[in-house]
Formats: C-alpha cells, sequence, structure tokens
C-alpha cells in the first residue's frame, strides 16, 4: 500500500534574501520527523534537478514525514549572484551552513542531512565533516577511488576487448586517417575548449573527513551510476577503497550500472527516491517508524512544475 500524504510547499529566501529555494513540508496533522534535508545545486543546475529529480525527491520525503529545502547557491537558478571575491567552493560551504540556520530557525530542526549528486555531493562531503548538526550524507556519484579489482575489471571488460577486436582496430585506424587528412581551414572543427575536470582530492584527506563522520556516528549513502562504470564498476568499491576507515553500520552503498550519471530515466530516479525513503526511516526513525510503510508511490512520466 502507498503513502500519498499532502504536503506544504512555500518559495523562501535566506542569506540576507540572496539565496532563493523551495521549503517542503509535511502538512498539518501528518506526524513530522525532526530531521531536515537540504539538497543541493548539481554544477549549474537549477535547484529542480536534472529531470527534476530533486522535486520528486523533497515531494517524497515531505510525505515522508521530513522538511526538506532545496535550493540555489549564489549566481545558479533564482539566486543573486556571488559577490566578493570567494571561490564557488568557499561560498558553497557558506551558503550550505545558511540553508541549514534557516531550517533551524523556521522548522525548529536540530539534525540535517545534506543530498548532492556530482558536485553537489562534493559540498555535502566538505561542508558535513565540521557541522556536528549534519547527522548524514546522502550523495550521487560522490568521489572514490581505484582499487585493484576495479582495475582488474577496466583491464578484462574494456581494454582487453578492444585489443583483440579487428573492429575497434579499424575504427582507431579510420580516425588516425581522418586526423591526418584536415587542411589547416578545418582546425577549428577538430580543436575545442577542453572540459570541466572534477578534481578528485588527496585520499588523506577523505580518509580525515570520513573518519571524522564516522567518529560522530553520521551517517553516509552513496549511490553510483553506470556512468563512470569506467572507474567506478563493482558495488564495494566504495568501502573497499578506504581500508583505513572503519564505516561499522554508517555506511549504505548502492550501484545502479544501467543508471546514467544524471539519472535521467524514470526507473532510476524512482530508485534513487525509494532507497532515500528507505535509509532515511532506517537511519534517522521517529518513534513509530517501526511500522511504517516505506513505499513511495511511482513516478508519473510527468509533473506539474
Amino acid at each position: 500500500m502507498s503513502i500519498s500524504a499532502p504536503i506544504l510547499e512555500k518559495a523562501v529566501t535566506f542569506g540576507d534574501s540572496s539565496l532563493v529555494g523551495i521549503m517542503s513540508q509535511p502538512a498539518e496533522g501528518v506526524a513530522s520527523n525532526q530531521t531536515g534535508l537540504i539538497i543541493m545545486n548539481s554544477g549549474i543546475l537549477h535547484r529542480a534537478g536534472a529531470g527534476r529529480m530533486h522535486v520528486k525527491i523533497a515531494r517524497a520525503m515531505a510525505q515522508q514525514g521530513f522538511t526538506c529545502l532545496r535550493f540555489d547557491h549564489a549566481g545558479i537558478g533564482d539566486s543573486g549572484a556571488r559577490r566578493g571575491s570567494s571561490t564557488f567552493e568557499e561560498s558553497a560551504l557558506v551558503e550550505v551552513g545558511q540553508a541549514i540556520d534557516y531550517l533551524e530557525k523556521r522548522a525548529r530542526l536540530k539534525a540535517f542531512v545534506l543530498f548532492g549528486l556530482c558536485s553537489g555531493a562534493d559540498v555535502s562531503f566538505e561542508y558535513g565533516v565540521d557541522d556536528p548538526r549534519v547527522i548524514g550524507i546522502a550523495q550521487l556519484d560522490p568521489w572514490f577511488y581505484p582499487t585493484q579489482k576495479s582495475r582488474l575489471n577496466l583491464f578484462w571488460n574494456m581494454y582487453l576487448p578492444k585489443v583483440i577486436s579487428p573492429v575497434a582496430w579499424g575504427r582507431q585506424w579510420n580516425k588516425v586517417i581522418e586526423l591526418f587528412s584536415k587542411q589547416d581551414d578545418d582546425r577549428d572543427e577538430w580543436y575545442s575548449d577542453p572540459d570541466y575536470i572534477r578534481v578528485t582530492p588527496p585520499r588523506e584527506k577523505l580518509v580525515e573527513g570520513l573518519n571524522k563522520l564516522v567518529a560522530r556516528k553520521a551517517k553516509v549513502l552513496a549511490i553510483f551510476s553506470g556512468g563512470q562504470q569506467k572507474d567506478y564498476n563493482y558495488q564495494a568499491q566504495f568501502e573497499e577503497s578506504f581500508p583505513e576507515v572503519d564505516f561499522d553500520d554508517c555506511l549504505e552503498v548502492h550501484f545502479a550500472p544501467e543508471a546514467t550519471h544524471l539519472f535521467t530515466a524514470l526507473k532510476d530516479q524512482q530508485f534513487v527516491i525509494d532507497t532515500m525513503v528507505e535509509w532515511h526511516h532506517k537511519a534517522f526513525p521517529r518513534p513509530e517508524a517501526a511500522a511504517a510503510n516505506l513505499a513511495t508511490p511511482p513516478l508519473a512520466a510527468s509533473q506539474p512544475a
């Protein structure tokens, strides 16, 4: 039996009124959990998220009794431009603190979970490590490192088939011929600006941060897509990347190899939503949550904004 409880949503401003967000809350009369969920931008995407996934997550979580705030960092979406000389990495951490301060004051919450995809996952980790009010971080495609097994998987499943495939050799030869047949006038066609490169910090920094989170019993949810399957290619790789960290019961990892990096397919978005709901109820239960039905309504092909 699915739960489809009413919710309340309103636009809010905070951080000297320059940051804009949407707060989703359980309706009056619906039992409320005392944990708040903060949802960050993914790169330069609007607070609705890729395929409006952030909207769907916030509404599903509000139906389950959690207060959610999804907001735009300065210079993104509806929020004001970033001022001063701070970098995005610096200002984003300040803004997460302002979002938590806002929910702490307006919704009277004391504990918070941070959620993000890609750069949002990075900000969740960077901020969550040092604020004791953060009792959990939920990350889609967070930072990780290769292991001996992941390198072997990469060799056997990707590189070796190409080495022994005549078709693959033919494709590479055609690319070489095409490259050298280009005239000088064509140069603009095959030179392009470099793509954005996501920089993974040194392992020592992540080990230190994860140990801080685990020491205070903060929960970590990591969901990996197949969008980076070249580098992340098996379920236990995240945990095995950090043998120095004793996660105990603080870590939950999921690997969705068929999902894209942005989790664009409805079934993959539903997987993320179901996982978020179930993880929240297990990790941060309210007293009566033991008997709660954790099912969430299936996503429609389209939903109102």
